[in-house]
This record gives C-alpha cells, structure tokens and sequence, in this order.
C-alpha cells in the first residue's frame, strides 16, 4: 500500500531529513496556513497520514471528519491545542 503523508507547517523543511521514509510513499510538506476550510479539505483530501510540526494549522473534528482517506495524525510533543476532537 502506498501512503500519501503530508507534513504541516515545516517551515524550517526538517522533517523530510529527520526520518526515514518509507520508499515508494509520497510525502509532501505543507508549509503556509491556508485560512478557509474548502481549501484545507482540498489540500489534504489525499492524505492518509498528516504530522503536525506545530499548532499552526488547526484540525478541528470538522475538517478530520472530511478527511476520509486519513488514518493517522502524528505531532510532535506532549500534545497540540490544534487538534480537536
């Protein structure tokens, strides 16, 4: 199975040097707050796993909800106010 894994707000494109990807995965990095919800639905819509660098971008239970492809939501730290459930 080949996973799409997008990467939020990694404004400092450490990420992708950090770990060691699975080949043959698509991983993609996202890095500037897009404000309205259509948008972000879009932009991640192919995504079945989303790492959250910081608590810029908000994934509320909405926007999780209409994620039907997604499978995981990794951050970094002890927890992140931006994910909401």
């Amino acid at each position: 199975m080949t996973l799409q894994i997008v990467d939020l707000d990694d404004h400092a494109d450490v990420a992708c040097s950090y770990s060691d990807w699975p080949e043959g995965d698509t991983v993609r990095v996202v890095d500037e707050s897009t404000p309205a919800r259509s948008a972000q639905a879009k932009t991640l819509a192919p995504s079945n796993i989303i790492c959250v660098m910081r608590e810029r971008t908000p994934l509320d239970a909405p926007l999780i909800e209409a994620l039907t492809r997604l499978k995981l939501i990794v951050t970094t730290g002890a927890r992140n106010l931006s994910i909401g459930i």
